[in-house]
């Protein structure tokens, strides 16, 4: 039977006990003792020392399988003390805050940034506005100065109304 590796393992279910074919514990028959040969105690004595081997080997691994869980065991107890939990929390919570303020920073100067664009856009529109009335003023001179003259004129009026006295105010 194999093992691990190459090591070999001993197949135990198949296994007869010293004394004879049917003289293991718990059974009913009785065993008449014989002596060995000389082969089968060599052969005996190999699988008690290559037993003794690996059991060794069991226990050695146990002990560091042992070890490797009480490390473990160690830092979760240190991960689980309510001063770490809250020095954990207080970190995470410093985090998330730091993130958020540095989404909000960004998101405000995304905004300043659009709000600065948008106030050059209309004033550039105005100034092409303006520009565009003052250069259809300087075509039209004269329809502009007899607009001018009108409202003049219409103020005047409405002046000269309002200090006479009241018979007729007009409408205001």
């Amino acid at each position: 039977m194999r093992g691990r590796g190459e090591e070999t393992t001993r197949n135990y279910s198949d296994t007869r006990d010293a004394r004879g074919p049917a003289a293991r514990p718990g059974s009913n028959v009785r065993s008449e003792r014989t002596s060995a040969t000389p082969a089968r105690d060599a052969s005996s004595e190999a699988l008690d020392e290559d037993s003794s081997r690996r059991t060794e080997e069991i226990r050695a691994e146990i002990e560091q399988t042992r070890e490797e869980m009480s490390e473990t065991i160690d830092a979760i107890q240190e991960k689980l003390r309510p001063g770490n939990i809250v020095s954990e929390a207080a970190g995470r919570v410093k985090d998330a805050t730091s993130e958020t303020v540095r989404n909000t920073t960004e998101r405000v100067r995304n905004m300043m940034g659009s709000a600065g664009g948008n106030a050059q856009g209309a004033m550039e529109q105005t100034r092409q506005y303006a520009g565009e009335m003052m250069e259809g003023a300087r075509h039209n001179a004269i329809p502009i100065a007899m607009i001018g003259a009108g409202l003049a004129w219409l103020l005047v009026e409405r002046f000269r109304r309002d200090n006479r006295g009241g018979e007729y105010r007009g409408y205001r």
